[in-house]
């Protein structure tokens, strides 16, 4: 991994790089889903034949390129004002690099344990590194709201990017150090994607160039490379020696590693990465990791209902949300008017079938339920003081609602007294109200049986879904389908992909 400091940096360009970056951040957000389901493929492959398919290889390195040239151009470190350009392949002209050597052979049993087990304390790093935390911020309803946190790495930046702004100049401590970062970051990338076994060091290898191997008596040290400028000679690259002098190799003499084995002079291939798949294999594998990856969704989706169809229903049949409380100093608690449409009658009937609405009072006493159509119910409620149920929010705590008052009177005609309700139940402890939908506009209210309030109730509505189970068997049935075709379509393009390969710049 390497990356050049331009020297000429605009002052203001990075405070509109995320809107320039917005079609950058749009294809990657497709490439890193293939990126993980490719991912898994590997691992498969790795599990049964020891090698990572060097199609796939090639298609995650350049993700992780894309990625990075992004991040480079952008906040990961903002060293450049140069585009990033829309491709997996190297770009050997473009001030950030990167290459992952293609392992010939790999672990099987670590492929199983080194993306989750083994690299858990590099994971603690990058969350510090990254800023993955989650920070609650009181809102304006007393609520709190979850705010990512900043990591070391955009604390730096941001540091840098003030400078340059002020300054003309991006400080070159902090660019070596943001640098070492980013790399400690894409290491740790490369390990849990697979694409070696070498673990992670921890260390932080500063610069804008990755640090070579070198030999000399029977020692290996690193020396640290510059990268080569367009058209000019690269600087001397220095090395410590084990008398503790200081070793230069000035250029055009290669820095090398020498094998422990191997006879005198003799050094190691330089590495290599295969090259990206061609567009069109590319796009198939986009395609077919997308394809995959809804079919792992609607298959969660379609297990999980069966699941609730076969053992989440209650005595009565019924599936129950979960309870909801709400308080208000009026006559009623009322939901918005809901809306059945006239066109396809039993359409709302036959998905959601028989539906319950059940309340308990938190203040003892008999409860009211009642489900009437919202003309009849607003006539019926005109001028009282009551409380509408809009939106229920999930707490730490359990469900609430929001519930906006409206003033008026204190009290209301008993509602077991009116005719106009389509179902309705009244009661101590819980109390539920049946109702089969037709169409129409319809407000369910709950209240206290005298019509007085102030009322608080936990509410809780349930329906019999009889279509859930045929719903869910045939999502399970579809997304073992999809799934089918998405690997299908990996494998074609992975297998008919041929190979290349593109060495690293030392």
């Amino acid at each position: 991994m390497s990356g050049r400091l331009d020297p000429g940096l605009s002052r203001w360009t990075w405070l509109v790089k995320w809107i320039l970056l917005i079609p950058h951040l749009v294809v990657l957000g497709v490439l890193w889903v293939a990126f993980v389901v490719l991912s898994v493929v590997a691992l498969v492959a790795i599990v049964v034949s020891g090698r990572y398919p060097r199609a796939l290889f090639g298609f995650n390195v350049g993700v992780l390129r894309w990625a990075w040239r992004v991040g480079f151009y952008g906040y990961a470190v903002g060293g450049t004002d140069r585009y990033p350009p829309f491709t997996l392949a190297d770009v050997p002209d473009y001030p950030a690099r990167l290459e992952v050597e293609w392992p010939d052979r790999l672990s099987r049993p670590k492929a199983l344990v080194k993306w989750w087990l083994l690299a858990i304390p590099h994971y603690m790093v990058v969350v510090l590194l990254v800023g993955a935390g989650r920070t609650a911020v009181p809102g304006t309803d007393g609520a709190g709201a979850g705010v990512f946190g900043l990591g070391l790495i955009g604390v730096l930046v941001v540091i840098a990017l003030v400078a340059l702004l002020f300054t003309g100049r991006y400080p070159r401590g902090i660019f070596d150090a943001v640098m070492g970062l980013n790399r400690w970051v894409l290491r740790v990338a490369a390990y849990a994607a697979l694409m070696t076994d070498c673990y992670p060091p921890f260390r932080l290898d500063q610069g804008g160039d990755e640090p070579v191997p070198v030999t000399g008596d029977g020692a290996t040290r690193v020396a640290s490379v510059p990268s080569r400028p367009p058209g000019g000679a690269p600087a001397p690259a220095t090395a410590r020696v084990p008398d503790g002098r200081t070793m230069v190799v000035a250029p055009p003499v290669d820095v090398a590693e020498a094998h422990d084995d191997g006879p005198p002079g003799a050094s190691r291939p330089p590495p290599t990465t295969p090259a990206p798949p061609s567009t069109g294999r590319s796009l198939l594998l986009v395609v077919g990791s997308v394809v995959s990856a809804l079919a792992v969704l609607v298959a969660g989706a379609g297990v999980a209902g069966l699941v609730a169809d076969r053992v989440a229903r209650d005595a009565g049949g019924f599936l129950a949300t979960g309870v909801g409380s709400a308080t208000t100093n009026g006559v009623a608690l009322r939901t918005d008017p809901l809306r059945i449409d006239a066109a396809q009658p039993d359409a709302a009937a036959r998905v959601f079938g028989e539906i319950a609405l059940r309340a308990s009072s938190n203040r003892g006493g008999t409860v009211f339920v009642g489900i009437g159509p919202t003309a009849e119910v607003s006539r019926y409620l005109g001028g009282a003081a009551q409380g509408v149920w809009r939106t229920g929010a999930v707490d730490g705590r359990g469900a609430a609602a929001r519930v906006d008052e409206i003033a008026g009177r204190p009290a209301v005609a008993p509602p077991g007294g009116q005719t106009f309700w389509a179902a309705r139940a009244s009661g101590p402890g819980t109390t539920a109200a049946s109702w089969t939908p037709v169409p129409g506009d319809w407000t369910a209210v709950v209240m206290n049986a005298d019509g007085t309030g102030p009322v608080s109730a936990g509410v809780q509505l349930a329906a019999r879904v009889p279509v859930l189970g045929l719903a869910s068997a045939a999502a399970v049935w579809t997304a073992l389908g999809m799934l089918v075709i998405g690997v299908a379509v990996i494998v074609g393009a992975a297998s008919g992909s041929r190979p290349g390969t593109s060495e690293v710049a030392r």
